[in-house]
């Protein structure tokens, strides 16, 4: 068996039992430690948040609160799915509730992402979609980006691939999404569509991927070279069948002066 932190010889089973049993920073934890976490070798969602609330804690289940509700919104996918682990993953950057800190709860331990993210990306499938909620895990998994705001990091979508960064779905976030529109009517629509390909995908062949190339389940394709920020969606149509948007496919083509 392998030290603390996993390693080649855990099996998913073991690492569970593991992180259930941690208690690196419980001295530091004002209501003791329950990490929270799930995770499985087929889930092709990852789901990297913050730390657990207090509810959490209590129910011991991960986005169980209004956050929660508001983020399976976002990802247009039903309690069910969202809590089924064999189609997503959920490891926040903090297992345990941190307390609280001015303004709200405390960031995240830093002790737990070094000791345990590693061995838990080793148990998920290599191509999976990564969804970066909030500041604290864009900080850790794109760290090229830190000298951008959020919105500037949002406002990427599709050029950070297999990682996309989301703002935190907590109540302030209604305001952020008053200021920025274009969250919801050019973000949301290809990321739903995105996360309903890699559900359909769970347990089937990868994902065919060219050099710049991403290819759907109904091969439909998307050069992202050619998406602009500036661009709204109206603006990008399915490579394959033409249309300006396409229900069953996460990725679109800039459209040519020729047109398609």
């Amino acid at each position: 068996m392998s030290g603390p932190g996993g390693g080649p010889d855990d099996t998913i089973a073991d690492l569970k039992r593991r992180i259930a049993a941690c208690t690196l920073c419980a001295g530091d934890l004002p209501l003791g430690p329950r990490p929270i976490a799930r995770f499985s070798a087929t889930a092709r969602i990852l789901i990297i948040g913050q730390a657990p609330g207090t509810r959490v804690h209590a129910s011991g289940v991960p986005w169980d609160d209004d956050s929660g509700d508001r983020l399976r919104d976002w990802l247009g996918i039903d309690k069910a799915t969202f809590y089924d682990e064999g189609l997503v993953a959920q490891m926040p950057m903090g297992f345990c509730y941190p307390g609280r800190a001015a303004g709200g709860d405390a960031p995240p331990r830093k002790e737990c992402a070094p000791q345990w993210h590693d061995a838990v990306l080793g148990m998920l499938p290599q191509d999976r979609l990564t969804l970066l909620v909030g500041v604290h895990a864009q900080a850790r998994y794109l760290p090229q980006l830190k000298r951008l705001s959020l919105t500037e990091r949002v406002a990427r979508f599709g050029e950070d691939l297999p990682f996309v960064a989301l703002p935190h779905p907590a109540w302030r976030s209604r305001l952020w999404m008053t200021k920025h529109p274009c969250f919801e009517t050019e973000v949301l629509p290809p990321l739903r569509a995105m996360i309903a390909a890699q559900l359909a995908s769970a347990g089937e062949t990868p994902f065919q991927r060219p050099h710049g190339i991403f290819t759907c389940k109904a091969n439909h394709l998307w050069d992202r070279t050619c998406q602009r920020k500036s661009r709204p969606l109206s603006e990008f149509w399915c490579s394959r069948c033409g249309a300006p948007t396409c229900s069953t496919s996460g990725w679109f083509r800039a459209k040519s002066p020729n047109g398609p």
